[in-house]
């Protein structure tokens, strides 16, 4: 397990092999081990709570890359349901939050499905 730190300073416990979906975390865990916890000063807890549900369900698979030009303006039309469903959110605030969360913990799929969405 891996313990991550959140902005609000709340502790979140998740699965190596999910936090490390991370490029950053996946760094930080090689260089020292997972006994530590592993600070994310930039990403408040709500957003990190939504960024590791979408690396629990891609732990064990890596999301095709986002086809561009964009063929279409249906999400669904470009990525699978639960990724569509996943970041088909009204609130602009919040997508900018996982935008900028996913490019601090360098989650490339996330980023470019995330950035899809605007």
């Amino acid at each position: 397990k891996v313990k991550l730190v959140s902005a609000d300073g709340d502790i979140i416990e998740v699965e190596e092999e999910v936090a490390t979906k991370s490029q950053l975390i996946k760094n930080m865990v090689e260089d020292t081990g997972t006994e530590e916890e592993i600070p994310v000063p930039n990403v408040k807890t709500a957003i990190l709570n939504k960024v590791l549900e979408y690396c629990e369900k891609h732990k064990s698979d890596n999301p095709p890359e986002i086809e561009k030009p964009l063929k279409s303006n249906n999400l669904y039309e470009i990525v699978n349901e639960w990724d569509a469903k996943y970041i088909d959110i009204e609130n602009l605030e919040e997508i900018f939050e996982i935008i900028l969360a996913a490019n601090y913990l360098d989650i490339k799929s996330l980023l470019d499905l995330s950035l899809i969405h605007i």
